[in-house]
């Protein structure tokens, strides 16, 4: 996670700072971060609660502005990015949300929400969406995809609508997926089986991947390294062993 290599690296960002104002004064939610991933790689934002992993995460899929430094993909700063480029970048880089019962429209079905991101990237063929819609339902293990898609939320568990949340993540076949907390809000029994699944996924796709937790027990089951946060600055970053055990 340098910037030093030959080829510019997939994911960076490059003296991050976003400021909030509060009644208390000036919030510092990030930093003067700085940091840059590799294709294939499994990187873990771990920090305390407030410690700037969820502002972080909303910088890299361009849901927030930054309030000084920039973010990169392949090289290219985002403010620097042609539409098309945006574009591009913006169906690349998805993101998983920590709370799968507040990120679905309760009002939707589970075709309905996985199929959008593919609407409004442009595919109008029904045969296509239905198709897509389905592969990324057993890719992430909710099988027979065709019992799924005119579920709603409520009727479906815990996992089941973190999968889908998943499904709704890959079904452009991104570069990069953002997983902000994303077995947080999990029963204990189901949190293996979502980290299992990103694990597989990284693997059949070739995803690279920033996982963001306070819990350091997953890291060394995910992640190839770990970034710490606290206080909105980077503390530490290295390889996941040499993190865990020897900080």
């Amino acid at each position: 996670m340098n910037y030093s290599s030959e080829a510019p690296p997939l994911l960076g960002v490059r003296e991050l700072e976003t400021y909030f104002r509060s009644d208390g004064g000036i919030v510092k939610a990030v930093d003067g971060v700085s940091f840059t991933v590799e294709a294939g790689e499994t990187v873990a934002i771990v920090g305390e609660s407030g410690s700037g992993k969820s502002t972080l995460a909303e910088i890299l899929v361009d849901l927030q502005l930054p309030t000084k430094g920039e973010v990169l993909y392949q090289g290219t700063s985002l403010p620097d990015m042609r539409s098309h480029e945006r574009r591009n970048f913006r169906s690349q880089v998805q993101m998983i949300f920590q709370d799968p019962y507040e990120s679905l429209n309760p009002r939707h079905t589970v075709f309905r929400t996985v199929s959008e991101a593919l609407v409004n990237f442009g595919i109008r063929s029904r045969v296509e969406i239905i198709s897509s819609v389905k592969e990324a339902l057993e890719q992430v293990g909710l099988q027979p995809a065709s019992a799924f898609l005119e579920t709603y939320p409520h009727q479906l568990s815990g996992g089941q609508r973190q999968r889908v949340s998943i499904a709704r993540a890959i079904v452009l076949k991104p570069a990069v997926l953002i997983a902000d907390e994303p077995v947080s809000m999990l029963d204990v029994s189901l949190r293996a089986g979502i980290l299992r699944l990103l694990r597989d996924l990284r693997e059949r796709m070739g995803l690279t991947i920033l996982y963001i937790s306070h819990d350091l027990s997953t890291m060394s089951y995910l992640c190839d390294q770990i970034a710490i946060l606290y206080g909105g600055q980077l503390k530490e970053l290295g390889p996941t062993h040499q993190v865990l055990v020897s900080p």
